[in-house]
């Protein structure tokens, strides 16, 4: 076996390496901040990692599409760069390890031009954190996959003081700000967590325990004025060990008082709930100034960011006048209120056919598009809804 030791200083180069290179008892590759290696795709090679360690620090290796990685010992990779493999998958696919990477993927629709990263630093999320590893996952078709995930890891180098026991699959859309649960069932022996049914594969992807875990994700959180009765309403996209919500309402944001609670039917879930409950009653009393607080099984809290309810305020009056009502093509909007307002208009199915964002003006709109029919437009100012049924002839 070859022995190498490479330390590229050098800043915003690019290397193209022909021959394999294999890293043996104890030697390795450091790769700088701002270095590129590409392991050149006209040769059949491979990157192999047998007791060694390559430090990814902010640099980056691009595995050509001949390339794979190989690590029958699975030692030691770090570091804040990344390592990038890319092919063109033109048939469904077995349980095949892509380009080395240590992400199995197993689907029996055809993915097309599929590029996948791999990094080693620690995902968090409301002050908890994943293993030492991540894949950034990118298809061409994304939809109707029905596809499953072997995800490899570590045991001695990556698990970041996380029970191994315990790793789950967690799913990020948004580049790592939120992490929906996607479950998954562990090999300790193999090491490797397993989650199936995937209709898409787009996102990036860790492991987390059940026991430290990546945050309940807060889709919406608002306060709205319904017929003069004051709600607040969230929805979450997924919820790991959680056991109640509590409301509280203050006058003054510095004492805070419960104003209600809501247990939630399952601990666990990875779809969207909604939830709502009516502070009317807290409002009229002079309570003007509510938090949502969120618990989990295990007693540790968060506090979600404060609301204002305005909804017996009369000081300012939102309000929006539509005319002409029945109209034909062009819709005219007199809008009275101190910041933006939504405007969606809904058909007669609940079915959204226009959105826009207006400001305290008179706003034409045009729906020539649409068919004669009943049609309910909401003007919502984030505090009030308003909503109106149209005519179109």
């Amino acid at each position: 076996m070859k022995r190498i030791t490479l330390l590229f200083v050098f800043f915003y180069c690019s290397f193209f390496i022909q021959a394999q290179i294999t890293i043996n008892n104890g030697t390795s590759i450091t790769v700088s901040s701002g270095t590129t290696i590409n392991l050149d795709e006209t040769s059949n090679q491979n990157l192999t990692l047998q007791s060694g360690a390559i430090f990814t620090n902010n640099g980056s290796i691009i595995l050509g599409s001949n390339v794979n990685l190989n690590e029958p010992n699975r030692w030691s990779i770090n570091g804040t760069g990344t390592i990038t493999a890319t092919r063109n998958i033109t048939s469904p696919i077995i349980t095949t390890n892509f380009a080395g990477l240590g992400l199995f993927l197993t689907t029996t629709q055809t993915l097309g031009n599929t590029t996948i990263i791999r990094g080693h630093t620690v995902q968090t999320g409301n002050s908890n954190q994943s293993i030492k590893r991540y894949y950034d996952v990118n298809v061409s078709n994304n939809s109707s996959l029905n596809a499953n995930i072997d995800f490899a890891y570590n045991d001695s180098t990556e698990l970041n003081g996380l029970s191994e026991a315990s790793l789950q699959i967690f799913r990020s859309l948004n580049s790592g700000s939120t992490w929906p649960l996607q479950t998954g069932v562990v090999n300790t022996t193999t090491d490797k967590v397993t989650a199936s049914g995937f209709n898409s594969l787009n996102g990036r992807y860790t492991l987390g325990s059940l026991n430290s875990p990546l945050p309940v994700e807060i889709l919406s959180y608002k306060i709205f004025c319904e017929n003069e009765t004051a709600i607040m309403h969230w929805s979450t996209a997924s919820e790991i060990n959680n056991s109640f919500f509590e409301i509280q309402c203050s006058m003054d944001m510095q004492s805070w008082a419960s104003a209600g609670i809501i247990k939630v039917n399952k601990a666990n879930s990875n779809s969207i709930k909604n939830y709502q409950y009516n502070i009317d009653n807290k409002v009229k009393q002079g309570f003007k100034h509510f938090r949502l607080v969120q618990t989990d099984l295990d007693g540790q809290s968060v506090i979600f960011g404060n609301l204002e309810a305005n909804c017996f305020d009369k000081t300012f009056e939102f309000d929006v006048t539509v005319f002409p009502n029945p109209f034909t093509d062009q819709l005219n909007l007199q809008i009275h209120a101190n910041n933006l307002v939504e405007i969606q208009v809904f058909d007669g199915i609940g079915k959204l056919v226009f959105i826009k964002t207006v400001k305290d003006k008179l706003e034409s709109i045009t729906l020539q598009e649409l068919n004669s029919g009943i049609y309910h437009l909401v003007a919502n100012n984030g505090i009030e809804l308003k909503t109106t049924k149209l005519i179109k002839k």
